[in-house]
């Protein structure tokens, strides 16, 4: 199956979508463009993607420009097993057979949930400036990993443009796209259609589907990103070794013991070490079936770095992950009371003041003089409502550090808040009494009391009121010193870890230190062996000095020996060397004699040359001769066997003939018979088109030789069984001599035409349509095709003018109202 091109795909979407888009969930839907108009597209390997805005969503409308194999069966697999995990890290996504429309022929799509986000290369380079948030996103992919293991599914095609992040303040979310080779488990034993890019494949990758394809992947993404997370200048230094790769490219995985990425890496920490051994391992297997899953290749974590992860959570504001991450802690080292802590401030950040006094009292339990679990134990009870407590728990924390300020300012928040309003005094009734007779009494008038007492109770309120705004300030003042408090322990939790970060690099290079002393002590002891070595041998040779002499005076006696020999048979090489100089005056004395000899016979010698020559010169004219009558006679073979073929070929072209004519015979009468019901149905067929959109038809073919030389026809007829057989190139040759033998043959210019517009050679098809006009200006089958050439070349006006002549020329001609009826829709 011949694929559209991604320019035709992006002709049809961009030209005219609602024609060429069949999906009905994309009715209505515009293409996105860029600023200055032009279409958006996204081109894969095997894909191109272009984002549909159907108001008021946004789709992926993915086209494809391979075959990948039984797409449909791999997709509704695919989405069956996907809807059954309903897992955050895919998207919603259609399989549509028949979804688009190009050059009149149906094709599939795929119609997906638009995902926003950055590829992984874009998303580097966005956050180079602030690289834990490498860190986070490598957590995020070790999460997403483990959760596609226990579920038994892989991607098959990880790499920078099928992995999308999205950044959330200090978090990150992922989104995979783009499921040609994902791999469930309903698709065991099929082949992937795509390999994967090789930055980012096992070399023996190869066309394998199953849930360890991803193995390789996993790691080289994660190491990356861990890499970056602790060294951000690798970016700069590795990232244009490749186009779509991260840190690695595959020559790095071919050798990587040369490779200078992994000499980088062996500079960072001992996790990024023992992760960058265990990819270099990976790369020396033979199978990806020998490979390990990310999880279990990773270094397992302590309770200190789940308390970490923890009290970053706590930091972001995230309680229950928080929390999750302390008490994964806990099970480790049950005792740990800085894990105890962050549970309780979990708890407490989370108003579960009851849970978070039991964390706190155990965070004491275990750690007796920790002060800010007794300062946390204290904010726990204010918030309960038990200041009493609270005020106890603080002062246990001063009495640990008299100057640990959040204890203070708990203490200050405690004395606000229970500051009580003063009672109203209560009023006192009065009664009358008797006096002895000739006393003088003053009673107060009843109303008067009255009036006094009132004044009285409204002045009491009034305090009251004072007293509760007083103490709802304080209230105030109260939380904005908690939560100054939980400021300030943040900062000094995030100064402790500064610190403890600057604790374990000075013991790092203490270790370091330590080692290299070690190393330097070892090369000493070594050396002080190797200098009491030579001492024994010093010793030795001078105990033996004395036996050494004496060898060599026998040595020397030995060699004046040797040395008389050499002098006699020195003696017999010179009387040789003077034998051979005898000789050689004598070979002298007989090459001057031949040269004389020489000199005597020259001239016959000439003479006979001169002969020689002269036969030569005969021998070569006579080999010319011979090879000239060799090519005349080749020429008169060839000669020959021309004509015989040629007589052979007008027998067969006279067959040809002769079969076609009885073929046009029985066609005449079938299309008699047919001619009747075709009448009958015409009347119909008019209705029904005037209601449909009318897509253009292929081109028909003309058998027409009448009046035209004999071997024109033949060759024409010639053409059209090449161009049924969809042999083009044959087809345009026979068309060619057609009209080389006729030149005005019209039939045979207008199946030219037809044959490059099958080819999708709009320019080439209307110079031939050009050509059988001029010849036949009523040429109404030749009008309808150039106007379709001139229609899929996107000149819809001229098409316009061309179908409306065909139609002039005969106003029943359906082919070219149909035509007319799809331009005037497009325009």
């Amino acid at each position: 199956m011949l694929w559209p091109t991604p320019a035709e795909y992006a002709q049809a979407v961009g030209g005219f979508p609602d024609v060429s888009v069949l999906d009905l969930k994309f009715n209505g839907g515009k293409p996105k463009r860029d600023p200055t108009g032009l279409l958006l597209v996204y081109s894969g390997g095997f894909s191109t993607v272009f984002p549909m805005e159907v108001a008021p969503d946004t789709y992926a409308l993915r086209c494809w420009t391979q075959d990948i194999g039984d797409a449909k069966d791999r997709y509704e697999k695919i989405s069956n097993a996907l809807k059954d995990v309903n897992l955050p890290y895919f998207v919603d996504f259609e399989y549509v057979p028949e979804g688009i429309l190009i050059n009149g022929k149906k094709y599939p799509i795929t119609r997906m949930e638009w995902a926003e986000g950055e590829t992984l290369r874009d998303f580097i380079k966005q956050n180079l400036q602030n690289a834990r948030i490498f860190s986070a996103a490598a957590d995020k992919f070790r999460e997403m990993f483990e959760t596609l293991h226990r579920h038994q599914i892989s991607h098959g095609d990880l790499q920078d443009g099928n992995i999308l992040l999205k950044r959330n303040g200090p978090d990150v979310s992922i989104k995979l796209i783009d499921y040609d080779s994902l791999y469930v488990p309903e698709l065991l034993g099929q082949p992937s259609p795509t390999p994967g890019l090789p930055e980012y494949q096992h070399a023996s990758r190869g066309t394998r589907s199953n849930e360890k394809v991803d193995y390789f992947s996993e790691l080289v993404i994660y190491l990356s990103f861990l890499s970056l997370s602790e060294k951000p200048e690798l970016w700069d230094q590795f990232k244009d070794k490749t186009e779509r790769g991260l840190l690695f490219s595959r020559e790095d995985f071919e050798n990587p013991d040369q490779s200078d990425v992994f000499q980088e890496l062996a500079n960072l920490s001992s996790d990024v070490q023992e992760l960058a051994k265990t990819l270099k391992d990976f790369c020396a297997k033979t199978s990806i079936d020998q490979l390990e899953p990310l999880e279990e290749i990773l270094p397992k974590p302590d309770a200190k770095t789940y308390s970490k992860h923890g009290f970053d959570h706590l930091n972001n504001k995230r309680y229950s992950e928080a929390l999750a991450e302390f008490q994964k802690a806990i099970a480790i080292n049950p005792n740990y009371e800085e894990a105890d802590l962050g549970i309780g401030l979990a708890y407490l950040h989370s108003k579960q003041y009851t849970n978070a006094i039991n964390a706190f009292e155990q965070a004491i339990k275990n750690k007796p003089n920790y002060k800010e679990a007794h300062h946390g134990l204290g904010l726990a009870y204010f918030k309960s409502g038990d200041n009493s407590k609270a005020t106890a728990a603080a002062n246990a924390a001063l009495g640990i550090d008299p100057h640990y300020q959040p204890a203070r300012q708990l203490l200050d928040a405690i004395k606000s808040a229970t500051s009580a309003p003063v009672p109203p005094p209560s009023p006192t009734g009065s009664t009358s009494t008797s006096t002895p007779a000739g006393s003088t009494s003053h009673p107060a008038p009843a109303q008067s009391a009255q009036r006094h007492w009132q004044s009285v109770t409204i002045a009491t309120l009034g305090l009251a009121l004072v007293i509760c705004f007083v103490a709802f300030l304080t209230q105030m003042n109260a939380k904005e010193e908690v939560l100054s408090q939980n400021a300030v322990l943040r900062n000094q939790l995030a100064q402790k870890e500064i610190v403890i970060r600057q604790r374990e690099s000075e013991i790092r290079r203490l270790t370091t230190s330590v080692q290299g002393l070690e190393i330097d002590r070892q090369k000493l002891n070594r050396a002080n062996d190797e200098l009491q070595t030579q001492l024994k041998n010093k010793r030795f040779t001078t105990a033996t000095t004395s036996g050494e002499v004496v060898g060599l005076r026998r040595q020397l006696n030995e060699q004046r020996s040797k040395n008389q020999g050499l002098q006699a048979q020195l003696g017999k090489k010179d009387a040789e060397i003077r034998q051979l100089r005898n000789d050689k005056a004598v070979a002298l004395n007989e090459n001057r004699a031949l040269q004389k000899r020489l000199l005597e016979n020259k001239p016959g010698i000439a003479n006979q040359s001169d002969r020689v020559q002269q036969l030569q010169r005969e021998k070569t004219a006579v080999l010319n001769e011979n090879r000239t009558l060799q090519k005349q006679l080749t020429e008169k073979s060839s000669e020959v066997r021309n004509l015989t073929t040629h007589v052979r070929r007008l027998k067969n072209e006279n067959r040809t003939l002769q079969e076609e004519n009885e073929d046009l015979t029985g066609q005449n009468r079938k299309l008699r018979n047919e001619n009747t019901a075709l009448r009958n149905q015409l009347g119909k067929a008019k209705q029904e088109n005037s209601n449909k959109t009318i897509n253009p038809e292929p081109p028909k073919k003309i058998r027409n030789y009448k009046g035209v030389v004999i071997r024109a026809g033949v060759y024409n007829n010639h053409g059209i069984i090449a161009f049924e057989r969809e042999d083009y190139d044959k087809a345009i040759t026979h068309f060619r001599e057609a009209i080389k033998t006729d030149s005005k043959f019209a039939v045979a210019h207008y199946n030219l035409g037809c044959t490059y517009l099958e080819m999708k050679e709009y320019r080439d098809a209307i110079s031939a349509f050009n050509k059988g006009i001029n010849l036949n200006q009523r040429f109404k089958e030749a009008y309808y095709n150039r106007s379709l050439a001139y229609f899929r070349d996107n000149r819809f006006q001229v098409a316009k003018r061309d179908a409306e002549k065909a139609l002039s020329i005969n106003p029943n001609y359906q082919r070219a109202r149909n035509l007319l009826k799809t331009i005037e829709k497009i325009q």
